[in-house]
This record gives C-alpha cells, sequence and structure tokens, in this order.
C-alpha cells in the first residue's frame, strides 16, 4: 500500500490497507483503470517452504484483486503467468474468472507463447536430445 500512498498523497490513502479499496481510490480519483501483471503466479504455492500463513495472506491478496466488487471495476486486464493450470472449478475459487491459454492450446497468444520448432530443434542438438522424440502433436 506504501505505493499508493506515495503515488496518492491524500488522506484518503493514508489508511488504505486493502489493495482492492487503494485501487478503487485511485480509479476514482483518475478515472484510469488498472493493467496487473503478476509472473508466476503459483510460485508460493509451490514452495514447499512457504508457510500456511503466508499462503493464505496471498489467496487472500488475489481474492481482493480479482473478486471483490471494489476492485473488479478498476482493472482492464489482468495477465499471469505460472506452470500451475488456474483452478477455476470451484464457484467461489480466488480466480475463476479467467480465459486460459496454455502452451499446449494457446488460442489468440499462440505467436507469444511456447516454442517455435527451430527453437525446439536447435535446443535438441544442444543436448543431444532426438527432435522427433520431443515434438507434441497439437489439433
Amino acid at each position: 500500500m506504501k505505493e499508493f500512498r506515495d503515488e496518492y498523497a491524500d488522506e484518503n490513502f493514508a489508511t488504505c490497507e486493502n489493495v482492492a479499496v487503494c485501487m478503487r481510490l485511485a480509479f476514482k480519483k483518475t478515472g484510469i483503470r488498472f493493467v496487473v501483471i503478476i509472473d508466476e503466479y503459483n510460485l508460493l504455492v509451490l514452495d514447499a517452504n512457504t508457510s500456511q500463513k503466508l499462503l493464505d495472506r496471498y489467496l487472500r491478496f488475489l481474492s481482493e484483486m480479482f473478486k471483490s466488487a471494489s476492485s473488479s471495476p478498476c482493472l482492464a486486464l489482468a495477465y499471469l503467468t505460472g506452470i500451475l493450470p488456474m483452478i477455476k472449478e470451484k464457484a467461489q475459487s480466488k480466480l475463476n474468472n479467467f480465459e486460459e491459454s496454455t502452451m499446449i492450446d494457446p488460442r489468440d497468444l499462440a505467436d507469444c507463447i511456447g516454442f517455435t520448432d527451430e527453437e525446439v530443434s536447435k535446443l535438441c542438438k544442444e543436448y543431444g536430445i532426438n527432435y522427433d522424440e520431443c515434438k507434441i502433436e497439437t489439433a
């Protein structure tokens, strides 16, 4: 929240302790919606040393950021990367309102994610691996 307080010298931000509330206040003040980028969003889930307390705080943060009625109108776009698929089967999941693109099913992002055949071929040569055994056929 320090970044919000530093950016907006306003008494409303002095006591702001919730990302969603700070985003709403900033949006109300500027009219500019947020673009949120989180690289490796699931890093804490994968790290065996992450305490349950920290994981709970992080999941609460994600919920505030993406599921809150306060923050939803303030978001133009969210882009999250990670190795685990989004868990969105449950209606009350922390992240159930996303469109998911993967390396196997990249949808409109095919030109932006994954590896080209040339990159895979080069890596196979570099590591002495049979290129044909590495190929994944997609529909």
